[in-house]
């Protein structure tokens, strides 16, 4: 019944799957799906997507040219005329920590609740 699918891969799929939880307790369900391999992409998986009227790709990697970007166009290839956004890493990241990178990319559990719903205020474990 979601309107809103969350699309990611690899070590992603952990704080993208908590956020869903967190989302789904404080009244915003989202659907998740988790692609297995990303190169070629699923034709099955991106077919699956296009029922949703918003699509956000979460992605542990550059946001140009990366999965995400071929995610996009594949929609797009198909007729889609949701909104898709790509969250990825944008630049470089300064010397950190696994958990603040993927904070300030805003790949961590509470950015990506944010980015589903600006105005989340719930408490994440990041």
């Amino acid at each position: 019944g979601a309107s809103t699918l969350l699309v990611t891969y690899g070590r992603e799929f952990a704080p993208v799957l908590q956020a869903a939880r967190e989302l789904k307790k404080a009244g915003t369900p989202v659907s998740v799906l988790k692609l297995l391999q990303v190169l070629p992409l699923p034709t099955a998986g991106v077919d699956s997507a296009l029922g949703y009227r918003r699509i956000l790709f979460f992605e542990e990697g550059t946001a140009h040219g990366g999965a995400a970007e071929a995610f996009g166009c594949a929609l797009l290839a198909r007729g889609y005329t949701g909104r898709y956004e790509i969250h990825a890493i944008d630049g470089f990241l300064p010397t950190c920590t696994v958990e603040q990178g993927l904070r300030l990319a805003g790949l961590d559990t509470g950015s990506i609740c944010r980015a589903v719903d600006p105005a989340f205020c719930g408490e994440t474990a990041s």
